[in-house]
């Protein structure tokens, strides 16, 4: 996510989360996009990916919300996030 745009609503969310650059640079690189509410993207790293690439547990509780280039906020994950991953987006549903 090159040229990606920190609103002001994100930065000032970021440092009353205490969540870091590294943390936030970390779910971008490595998350796996759920689209929510039309064109935004929530973007989240599962256990899985942490342990195989040897992350924070930390990161795991880390959701970021983007659209449209731009980081609109992020939060500490509290609970399962209803939310359809990009590959299921394309899938067909049967009559």
């Amino acid at each position: 996510m090159e040229n990606i745009i920190r609103t002001d609503h994100f930065v000032a969310r970021q440092q009353q989360r205490g969540i870091s650059d590294e943390m936030v640079d970390s779910v971008l690189r490595y998350g796996v996009k759920f689209f929510i509410n039309g064109a935004r993207v929530l973007i989240l790293v599962p256990r899985k990916k942490v342990k195989k690439l040897g992350l924070s547990e930390k990161i795991t509780d880390v959701a970021v919300v983007v659209e449209d280039n731009a980081l609109i906020t992020v939060m500490h994950r509290i609970s399962k996030i209803p939310r359809k991953k990009e590959s299921q987006l394309h899938k067909r549903r049967r009559s």
